[in-house]
C-alpha cells in the first residue's frame, strides 16, 4: 500500500469526522507506522517525512499518542535501512520524540 492510497482511505472516510482530533491523528500514526514495513524506498522517505512534521508540528503541551509503538517502529526502521537518507529521518524522529518528553524547566523570571 502506497502512502498516497493510505491518505486517500484516511480522507475519503467520512467516519473520521465523528472523532476527535486528537483520536483522528493517533490513528493516521498507527495506520502510518503499520504501513512502513511495506513501503518502497520513496514511499518510505515520504512517510517518515510525515510522520517527523507530525511530531514536530504537533502542538508544545499535546501528548504524542503511540509513542513507544512510534519508537518500536522507528528502531526497527533504523536498524534494518541501509539508507542514510531513510535512517537520518528516523534518527529526526526519535530525537524529536525525545524532545517532546523531556519535561521543560519553567522560566523562574516569570
Amino acid at each position: 500500500m502506497n502512502s498516497d492510497k493510505l491518505e486517500s482511505i484516511i480522507e475519503d472516510n467520512s467516519i473520521r469526522d465523528g472523532f476527535p482530533k486528537q483520536t483522528r491523528q493517533s490513528s493516521e500514526l498507527l495506520l502510518l507506522l503499520e504501513s512502513l514495513e511495506h513501503l518502497n524506498e520513496q514511499e518510505l522517505k515520504d512517510a517518515l517525512l510525515n510522520l517527523f512534521i507530525v511530531i514536530t508540528t504537533s502542538p508544545e503541551g499535546q501528548q504524542i499518542q503511540s509513542e513507544e509503538i512510534i519508537l518500536d517502529k522507528i528502531s526497527k526502521v533504523y536498524f534494518n535501512q541501509e539508507k542514510a537518507e531513510q535512517q537520518t529521518l528516523c534518527l529526526n524522529i526519535l530525537i524529536s520524540l525525545n524532545c517532546r518528553s523531556i519535561p521543560h524547566p519553567q522560566d523562574t523570571n516569570a
